[in-house]
C-alpha cells in the first residue's frame, strides 16, 4: 500500500517530494520490495536531474544507484522467471544510464553486461550498441568492433546504415 502511495505522489499527481515518506514507510514495512526500491531509484534520479550542484547530482545518483542495485538484487531469480529478467533488466540499464551520467564507464559496462544476461531478445541488439559505445569511449577497439558486430546482425533494418557509420567511425579512429 505505502509503495502505490509513493508510486501515486510520483506518478500521478507530480510531487516527488511528497513521494519519499510514502516510500520509505514501504520499506519500514516490507524491506524486500524490489518495486520500492525501484520507485526510489526513479526518485533519486528524477531529483539528480534537476540538482543544480554537481555534488547534489552526484549524491542523488548514488543514492538513486543504491536502490536500483536493491532492486536488482530483490528482483527474484531471473535465471527460471520472466518476470524476474525483464525486472533485473530494467534496473541493470537504469544502473547503466546513472554510470555513463557519472562518467563511471567501468561501471557502465558492467551494468550493461549484466543487462545483456537478462535482456529481451528483441532489445538485445541496443544492449549490444551502448557497449560498443562504451568500449568505443574507454578506446578498446576491439571489444567495441565485436559488440557492434553483434548488433549490425540483431538490429533492424532501419538502424542498419546509422550501426554501420559508428562501425567505420570506431575503426577509423587510432
Amino acid at each position: 500500500l505505502w509503495y502505490r502511495l509513493g508510486y501515486m505522489a510520483m506518478g500521478v499527481l507530480k510531487s516527488p517530494d511528497e513521494a519519499l515518506p510514502f516510500l520509505l514507510r514501504s520499506i519500514e514495512c516490507y524491506a524486500k520490495s524490489h518495486t520500492t526500491y525501484g520507485l526510489l531509484g526513479n526518485l533519486f534520479f528524477y531529483q539528480g536531474t534537476l540538482a543544480k550542484a554537481a555534488g547534489e547530482k552526484t549524491a542523488l545518483f548514488r543514492r538513486a544507484s543504491t536502490n536500483y542495485q536493491q532492486a536488482s538484487d530483490l528482483a527474484g531469480d531471473s535465471s527460471t522467471n520472466s518476470a524476474g529478467m525483464k525486472l533485473r533488466y530494467n534496473y541493470d540499464v537504469a544502473l547503466g544510464k546513472i554510470a555513463i551520467s557519472l562518467r563511471d564507464l567501468s561501471q557502465a559496462v558492467a551494468a550493461y553486461q549484466n543487462a545483456l544476461l537478462v535482456c529481451p531478445p528483441a532489445e538485445r541488439w541496443q544492449i549490444e550498441e551502448t557497449l560498443a559505445r562504451l568500449y568505443a569511449d574507454r578506446k578498446e577497439k576491439s571489444n567495441s568492433v565485436q559488440h557492434l558486430q553483434r548488433a549490425l546482425e540483431l538490429a533492424p533494418a532501419e538502424r542498419q546504415a546509422t550501426l554501420i557509420k559508428l562501425k567505420e567511425a570506431i575503426l577509423a579512429s587510432p
